[in-house]
Parts: structure tokens; sequence; C-alpha cells
């Protein structure tokens, strides 16, 4: 079956795919991340669209470690 796991990659992915298309350096982005029903924001329903939002990494700068400027959740 299709669950919020395929849904939420295949959103984050869709949004990285649109931003090469309109002409962003793929080699820029670093990650792509769908965390599906497992990051809800605060004070909101679990069932809230609130929730069904992308994450793409993309350094601002080069050289730049995101890895020790980005703290883990």
């Amino acid at each position: 079956t299709y669950t919020n796991w395929e849904l939420s990659v295949d959103r984050a992915n869709a949004a990285r795919r649109t931003l090469v298309e309109s002409g962003f350096e793929p080699s820029k982005v670093q990650e792509v991340r769908g965390y599906a029903d497992r990051q809800p924001l605060a004070d909101l329903s679990p069932v809230d669209p609130a929730h069904r939002r992308v994450t793409l990494l993309i350094p601002y700068a080069e050289g730049v470690d995101v890895s020790e400027s980005v703290g883990t959740p």
C-alpha cells in the first residue's frame, strides 16, 4: 500500500525536482527529507494539513558543513 512515508518522500522529491527544472543546480541539494507523521508541529491536530511540509537541505555558502550548524531533531 501507499503509506504516509511514500507520500511524504514523494512530495519532498517533487519539490526538489521543481527546483532543478527551474534552473537550480542539482548538486546544491544535499538532502531531501520526508517525515510522514513522525515530526508533527506542536499544538496542532495530528491530521492538520500543516504537517504536510517538506524539508530540503541546501547550503547557502560553499564549504559550509550543515551537519555542524543544524541540530538533529
